[in-house]
């Protein structure tokens, strides 16, 4: 029953877990492995009180069991309880000093406490035991990324993703990486890339959306009518040729007004020049991401983003 809800677990059929675990604490109610299973099942269902009972049941019986004591520091780390949670953490770090869940689990509890520099440090201390856990890399990178560390953020994330390429989270976390270093080009592909791995994660397309609303932005007939007004101050050299001092005077004025409106249209059209450069180089490199943007507006109008 227990290895029914196990597998149960890892297919993500929590209802299935619950049930199995529960009889398998029923037919082995002094089996902290049982509890163990309980507790995730009920952790997975958002059900973090009985999981918390679960878990305390389980610790009775096996103290020193160490994943009880990251399964409690996640509850209570999800129960908005941070310094239980590093309690916890720590009681399982010191049971287990090199076993990387326990110091990647201090690591998210000391982000809770806004701890950050403990933070890092602690997802570092993780992956020095277990470099090649894909995971860990993008949980540093997510400290990083909250303390407007990005070029750090963004190496921790591309790591990640030469162990993972397809990590729907670290792509999207890349993205958010990407643009904050204002590089609006990448960051799009990375939130497309993000949402194309995993359709269901709705913080990928809303960002896909965002950033490609603010690239693929409609080009504007400013620049060019900017231009033409500023090339219209200069008729009165021209004109001069034809019409008498009077006539000059009053197309001084006219060209005079008509350069300073020509003046302040250019600078409107000035952004919306790069903004259409930027579209037609990101258009260049992935032609795929207007017809996604399209999609995405149509989802967004029929109120389902």
């Amino acid at each position: 029953m227990r290895m029914r809800a196990e597998a149960a677990l890892a297919l993500g059929r929590h209802d299935e877990a619950l049930r199995e675990a529960g009889l398998a604490v029923a037919a082995e109610p002094e089996n902290p492995d049982s509890y163990l299973v309980l507790g995730n099942a009920l952790h997975a269902l958002n059900r973090l009180q009985e999981a918390h009972d679960a878990v305390k049941a389980g610790l009775q019986y096996a103290p020193e069991n160490v994943d009880l004591h990251l399964l409690h520091s996640a509850i209570l780390r999800d129960g908005t309880q941070p310094q239980a949670a590093l309690d916890s953490a720590l009681v399982g770090a010191s049971l287990a000093p090199d076993d990387p869940r326990a110091q990647a689990a201090c690591g998210l509890s000391y982000s809770a406490l806004s701890r950050h520099a403990e933070a890092i440090a602690s997802f570092k201390l993780a992956l020095e035991l277990a470099p090649n856990a894909p995971v860990l890399h993008r949980l540093l990178g997510d400290e990083y990324l909250s303390q407007h560390l990005n070029r750090e953020a963004e190496t921790e994330y591309r790591t990640a993703l030469t162990l993972e390429p397809n990590d729907a989270l670290t792509l999207n976390n890349l993205g958010c990486a990407l643009l904050a270093m204002r590089q609006e080009q990448q960051a799009a592909l990375a939130f497309k890339a993000a949402m194309l791995a995993d359709p269901t994660l709705k913080l990928a397309k809303e960002n896909t959306h965002n950033t490609l609303k603010s690239s693929l932005g409609s080009v504007s007939l400013l620049g060019a009518v900017g231009v033409m007004l500023v090339k219209g101050g200069a008729l009165k050299g021209l004109l001069w040729l034809w019409m008498g001092a009077r006539a000059l005077f009053i197309m001084h004025i006219v060209g005079s007004v008509v350069a300073v409106l020509g003046g302040v249209l250019m600078l409107v059209a000035i952004p919306l020049g790069i903004r259409a450069w930027r579209r037609a180089k990101l258009l260049k490199a992935d032609p795929q991401v207007l017809e996604i943007f399209k999609r995405l507006e149509a989802d967004k109008k029929a109120g389902h983003l």
